[in-house]
């Protein structure tokens, strides 16, 4: 008995060590953040004229859908010259997350 419940608690460790973890914070009951990706420091003087937007969304940390890549949003968004490149994430209890990318352009 002793040894199942070792072996439990091992499983369970490495099941939830890292998931999803790609660097910034994430709450583990909700989470909903901004962030940079390209690391051009927009000291006000960016001009940009759209925006593009591409979305990806997991379920369970099971299933993951979309395409959130930065050509897609680049596409999405009829960019032509790439200005600023940011990302939104969201996550409720691990349930639902959501990743989008976000283009700033001409």
């Amino acid at each position: 008995m002793k040894k199942v419940l070792l072996l439990l608690c091992a499983v369970s460790i490495l099941a939830l060590a890292g998931c999803g973890y790609i660097g910034i914070p994430n709450g583990a009951i909700y989470s909903e953040l901004k962030g940079p990706i390209d690391p051009v420091r927009d000291d006000g003087t960016v001009t940009y004229s759209k925006i593009g937007e591409a979305e990806c969304t997991g379920y369970l940390h099971l299933v993951a859908l979309g395409d959130c890549s930065l050509d897609t949003a680049i596409k999405n968004g009829g960019i032509k010259n790439v200005r600023l490149v940011d990302f939104k994430g969201y996550s409720i209890l691990g349930i639902i997350n959501k990743y989008t990318t976000v283009v700033y352009g001409d």
